[in-house]
């Protein structure tokens, strides 16, 4: 506004009185806004003549985007000057700068996770699903997972949850949907979610030793806030996806990051498969299979889910 300050002193005395009179007015609101007042115990106004470092159209700017972010409308709906973005103070210096917010980040992470991962191989109706369907519909049996999945989300916080879910039943029961909403709502709440299909998965990750990309998919995997692992126990397994992917990826986050796991196998009939590896003597695979339950069964809640088939009878 220092540009305004100029025009103003262009103008005919007592049209310039009246403006200058309204400017202070509103340099004044805008000292007397809560995030200013805060920034002020910090970086105190200046006096005797010295610059602010503060602009008073920055600072305009400041209090409407701390305004819009208070009772923030989601990303798609932002009225901040750029969508995502809102200017915050400096950790450092005297300044103001426009940074990401928690949803915009998330959002970034979500795209810099899908550059480095060129399949997830799910299906739009399966990450398109919402808890909103879920609840609608009609069978009783199923609605206790789906709570169970709701609660997931609403409790989760990130760098503090570290327990996943372990959702398994017959073919057909919606737990690749209950997942695919988990993942929706997460993301919607600035939380960057991976969600693959194992099969192909650990096919790809095949594929990126020709590619040398293995090690930088890895560790989107090690490190994603919410990894979500769509039917395992389904894959052909060899001793490297086992161990080489599956535990390392799991070695990383048990303890530390939560995953999400949907399986026809109730866990037992889990580690059953992780043994059943060709040309592997029967005592390794079940000492290597044991290895990889320690990094999946402690950190899971199993939920079974129930219901009639959906993909035979419909919803």
């Amino acid at each position: 506004m220092n540009h305004i300050a100029t025009a103003i002193k262009h103008l005919p005395v007592g049209k310039r009185a009246n403006m200058f009179e309204r400017f202070q007015q509103i340099q004044n609101q805008i000292e007397q806004h809560p995030a200013v007042i805060e920034l002020r115990k910090k970086y105190p106004k200046p006096s005797n003549g010295q610059i602010d470092p503060f602009p008073v159209a920055d600072l305009h700017q400041y209090t409407r985007e701390y305004e819009n972010c208070q009772k923030c409308p989601g990303l798609d709906r932002c009225m901040n000057l750029m969508p995502g973005y809102a200017l915050q103070p400096a950790a450092d210096s005297p300044a103001l700068k426009c940074e990401p917010c928690e949803l915009k980040i998330g959002q970034m992470r979500q795209a810099e996770l899908q550059r480095m991962v060129k399949s997830h191989h799910i299906k739009p109706h399966i990450l398109n699903s919402t808890f909103d369907e879920l609840v609608a519909d009609s069978d009783t049996e199923r609605k206790p997972a789906i709570m169970q999945a709701m609660k997931f989300c609403a409790d989760f916080e990130k760098g503090k949850t570290t327990r996943g879910m372990y959702l398994y039943g017959g073919m057909g029961r919606g737990k690749s949907k209950i997942a695919g909403a988990m993942a929706g709502e997460l993301a919607r709440r600035g939380v960057d979610v991976l969600m693959v299909y194992v099969p192909d998965f650990l096919e790809e990750m095949k594929d990126s030793i020709r590619e040398k990309t293995l090690d930088e998919k890895l560790q989107a995997f090690k490190t994603v806030s919410v990894l979500i692992l769509d039917d395992i126990g389904a894959e052909a397994l060899t001793k490297w996806t086992r161990d080489s992917v599956l535990g390392r990826i799991l070695q990383e986050r048990m303890e530390v990051l939560p995953t999400i796991y949907t399986s026809n196998l109730p866990i037992r009939a889990l580690q059953q498969h992780m043994e059943n590896v060709p040309d592997e003597p029967t005592s390794a695979g079940k000492i290597k299979a044991q290895r990889i339950m320690e990094r999946i069964e402690p950190f899971v809640k199993s939920v079974e889910v129930r219901g009639r088939n959906w993909r035979r009878e419909g919803k």
